[in-house]
């Protein structure tokens, strides 16, 4: 244990924390820093509306939430558009104006999450300080003509944290050099926010009735994002055929376009006109907030992830199936390093439909070995808890401060 408590500035990738406005990001965040015992904490993130900046103290951790208007975050937008392109020192330039001007002395560790064009920046400004550079996906190497920038940058973190396997191997592709310095830490899950309710709960039989639901029904569902990459387009397509074949089959679709702020989108009236025929069974629920999405999972028996992208590692996966959801899934990205196939959950191809159809109809006749799954997820999940993953911080924290080299 450290003689002092190490102070620590965790710096968000761009929605507010806590999250108000959704973002697994911002949610991993959240739940992991108010576990953390060795250090103290200070959270930088952004607000959405135009006032003062806001901050909220609770124990070891401070939340700093920097003001915005409508204009500057657009032109930080259009900014970021041109800083992807190979001009780094653009990105988020007003936010970290505001964060040094907040931040006078050096903090013994800076936590950067996914944001790693801040790394030069910060490193300029703050020399005495170790930087972690958090990366929740893979992009890390995506512009090849910028891959000696990347290094460069990369060679300013001391430590590097991935949130799976596949995110560590997509940067050691590129630079092998660096892998001695990448931890791979795992999401976690709350285990107090999402668990298996009794049918006689309250708000449970709420839900239900706000969403038509009978007792039964087999209920399928989705949340996320809708946008392309996310393949809900198959997921529907599959859900058709099993509407042929079972009436009282539902398909909730949890999510907007982009987090709280549902806007219309040309994938999102896609999604639609694929729905119709069969609209009296699919449920666009829209945004509903991480408090209460235990419900939702609580009244479905199935979770799919139909991700056609290379999926960093999907939060959602153990959400549901700590809340007693068997879990089917895309074969990409980190998925398999969480389902272990036919025992914690079921993965297919992607963008196969087919496939997908076979896997939902198989847990839909097949009660008990969908329950086996869900008993075996549950008991996966007892090891994911947010608690476990900030010790695991922690633990790079203080071996990067011992060893500095």
């Amino acid at each position: 244990m450290p003689s002092k408590a190490i102070k620590v500035c965790v710096i968000s990738p761009g929605l507010p924390i806590p999250p108000s406005k959704g973002g697994a990001i911002e949610t991993v965040i959240y739940e992991s820093v108010q576990f953390m015992k060795e250090v103290k904490i200070c959270v930088f993130s952004e607000q959405v509306k135009p006032d003062d900046v806001i901050k909220i103290n609770t124990d070891n951790i401070e939340y700093f939430q920097f003001k915005s208007n409508p204009f500057i975050l657009s032109l930080q937008g259009f900014l970021n558009r041109i800083a992807q392109k190979g001009f780094f020192s653009l990105y988020g330039i007003f936010f970290i104006r505001n964060l040094i001007s907040f931040v006078k002395s050096s903090p013994d560790i800076i936590h950067i999450n996914n944001n790693f064009y801040y790394i030069p920046y910060l490193h300029r400004k703050y020399p005495n300080s170790r930087i972690v550079l958090h990366m929740h996906n893979d992009f890390l190497f995506y512009h090849r003509w910028l891959d000696n920038k990347y290094k460069k940058i990369i060679n300013l973190a001391d430590r590097i944290i991935t949130v799976s396997e596949h995110v560590k191997e997509q940067i050691v592709k590129h630079y092998r050099a660096c892998e001695f310095k990448i931890h791979v830490v795992h999401n976690g899950v709350s285990l107090k926010k999402f668990r298996r309710l009794s049918k006689g709960d309250a708000r449970l039989s709420l839900w239900a009735n706000n969403l038509r639901l009978k007792d039964n029904d087999k209920v399928i569902i989705y949340v996320g994002r809708l946008c392309e990459e996310k393949g809900v387009t198959y997921l529907i397509q599959a859900f058709r055929e099993i509407c042929h074949e079972n009436k009282n089959a539902k398909l909730l679709i949890v999510g907007s376009s982009w987090f709280v702020d549902s806007k219309k989108t040309p994938y999102l009236n896609e999604l639609r006109t694929l729905s119709a025929g069969i609209k009296d069974n699919i449920i666009f629920t829209g945004y509903i907030p991480n408090s209460e999405l235990n419900y939702i999972y609580n009244l479905s028996q199935i979770c799919v992830v139909p991700s056609v992208f290379n999926e960093p590692f999907g939060l959602v996966i153990l959400e549901a199936m700590a809340s007693g959801c068997a879990v089917i899934a895309s074969r990409v990205g980190g998925i398999p390093e969480i389902i272990d196939d036919g025992k914690t959950g079921l993965l297919f191809d992607a963008q196969d439909s087919i496939m997908l159809y076979e896997k939902i109809k198989s847990l839909l006749q097949d009660v008990e070995g969908r329950e086996r799954i869900v008993n075996n997820s549950l008991q996966y999940v007892k090891g994911c808890d947010w608690s476990a993953v900030a010790k695991k911080y922690e633990e790079v924290y203080i071996d990067m401060l011992k060893n500095k080299a």
